[in-house]
């Protein structure tokens, strides 16, 4: 198992404890568990809510006049959960886009928000100061239903421990971290751009096989060391772009098409490179 800085780059490392192994596959491919005293923000009482065990929208308002209800947005369930060292309570989780919300992980890690359906969703997990953590971005295209994101976030140690692999990060830049989801083999990297301007990382990180880290800037294993991280990238809207291995399958991108970049805090982004269902 990997340890030290970087560990959470690990998908062996990142799976949660309450998910076996075998089932574990790539980081947050496990769906989180929602109690129901996790914290939530409600949905308006003048929207359409997608009702995802029926498949379809009914009105909140079970009063409301059915051509009234045409001209209301649909809104969906997201959710996720934070997770350092287990799951985290008491993280500060803020919608960035579509439009601001704010709400905390509950005592299982878990949250959820509801947005407009189609929309894209960008969340981010703050810990809380004591955490020792550093924060963490991620953006989806909100569906019904959507696959739950868990947030696994690095720890400060792990980044300050960065001069072991002769790297050191700038708190001005950002860190990016690529999950090539059930990837067979090494050789993926991933190209970030905002707009036409490419947002070249100072250096990347990736394990091998044996949980031992390399510097390089595409992957060298697959299975549980598919996530490729970059270092000191320059903050932006950055949209990525797969780079595969001679004679591998496709890879399709899992969540929004552009995702910020923010000093002193990581972006993750997933491909699903193997044949799950679940991208989304």
């Amino acid at each position: 198992m990997a340890s030290g800085w970087l560990a959470a780059c690990s998908d062996d490392d990142a799976s949660p404890p309450d998910v076996p192994a075998a089932e574990a596959g790539a980081a947050d491919q496990q769906t989180p568990s929602t109690s129901d005293g996790a914290t939530s923000v409600d949905a308006p009482s003048d929207v359409l809510v997608e009702d995802e065990d029926a498949g379809d929208a009914g009105p909140s308002d079970a009063g409301a006049d059915a051509d009234a209800d045409a001209d209301l947005p649909v809104l969906v369930r997201v959710s996720g959960a934070v997770d350092f060292h287990g799951r985290l309570e008491g993280a500060e989780v803020s919608v960035l886009s579509p439009s601001p919300q704010t709400t905390v992980s509950d005592a299982e890690g878990n949250f959820f928000f509801f947005v407009p359906l189609g929309s894209t969703v960008v969340t981010k997990v703050t810990p809380p100061p004591d955490a020792g953590a550093l924060p963490m971005i991620r953006g989806i295209v909100a569906r019904s239903p959507s696959r739950p994101r868990v947030y696994y976030l690095l720890g400060l140690d792990e980044v300050e421990a960065a001069s072991v692999l002769g790297l050191t990060v700038d708190p001005t830049k950002a860190i990016v971290e690529v999950d090539f989801r059930n990837a067979p083999v090494g050789g993926y990297s991933a190209t970030m751009k905002d707009g036409e301007t490419v947002l070249e990382p100072d250096f990347g990180v990736a394990f091998d096989e044996n949980d031992t880290p390399h510097v390089t800037l595409s992957t060298v294993a697959g299975g549980g060391g598919s996530t490729q991280l970059y270092g000191n990238v320059p903050p932006g809207n950055a949209s990525f772009t797969p780079h595969l291995p001679a004679d591998a399958g496709p890879c399709t991108p899992c969540d929004a098409p552009a995702v910020p970049l923010q000093p002193n805090v990581v972006t993750w982004y997933d491909f699903e490179c193997g044949t799950a269902t679940d991208c989304f």
